[in-house]
């Protein structure tokens, strides 16, 4: 990514809907446990992201068109953390080595005989 360079009025676009952007994150994503449910994508990371997606919004605003600074935002933070948050590696772990890592427990048995899908 290009570096962004702010003028004094886009800078204060961005101090002025700093928290809008994490409302964005919080409202768009699932989060549970600091972790966006289907990516493993961090709650923190994700707040940083959005507030590098605010910079670019402000950045490429143009108030000519009508449109409120927030319809915009809202859709540049949400764009730009799908494009990061899908494009993540998440650490995978071999099967057989979870039962020798004190980093997993688990305690689940299950046992299933007989499964039809039915329309």
């Amino acid at each position: 990514m290009k570096n962004v360079k702010l003028n004094t009025r886009q800078q204060a676009l961005v101090n002025e809907y700093y928290e809008y952007g994490k409302t964005v994150v919080v409202t768009n994503f699932h989060f549970a446990d600091g972790k966006e449910l289907s990516t493993g994508y961090s709650l923190e990371d994700a707040y940083q992201e959005a507030a590098v997606a605010l910079c670019i919004a402000a950045a490429h605003f143009n108030a000519d068109r009508e449109v409120l600074f927030k319809t915009y935002a809202a859709t540049v933070i949400r764009n730009h953390l799908k494009k990061v948050m899908f494009t993540k590696r998440i650490t995978e772990y071999p099967l057989d080595s979870i039962d020798d890592s004190p980093m997993f427990s688990y305690e689940m048995e299950s046992n299933v005989e007989y499964c039809e899908m039915v329309d």
